[in-house]
């Protein structure tokens, strides 16, 4: 796994190849989501302005921080990302979600 010591452009190159291992193919999936693009395009930004790997994730969380909303009740286990993606509120289990679908964009499969 990369860490922050390396050479941002190796970290990259390290996580990119993640996605041809066996063991991390299931937690490379991406869910169905009809705003992907949207999101990859989101996540392509923050990741040029960000450089690393460590700091894109951050990025992220800063970003769901900032424009989402945490609302009890709005939504249910049952809810889509496509509908937490839209009205941009909903409870930590959604926030996580969103969380998961911007770093499976850049490959990085789970926390180690």
């Amino acid at each position: 796994m990369p860490n922050d010591s390396s050479p941002v452009a190796e970290q990259w190159k390290l996580l990119k190849e993640l996605k041809y291992s066996a063991e991390y193919i299931d937690f490379l999936k991406q869910e169905t989501f009809l705003k992907l693009p949207e999101a990859a395009a989101l996540v392509e930004q923050e990741r040029n302005k960000n450089g690393s790997p460590l700091a894109s994730p951050k990025a992220f969380c800063h970003y769901v921080f900032a424009n989402f909303t945490y609302k009890k009740g709005i939504t249910t286990v049952e809810t889509t990302l496509d509908e937490v993606w839209e009205i941009k509120s909903g409870v930590c289990q959604d926030f996580a979600h969103i969380l998961l679908v911007m770093l499976r964009l850049i490959n990085i499969p789970r926390v180690v």
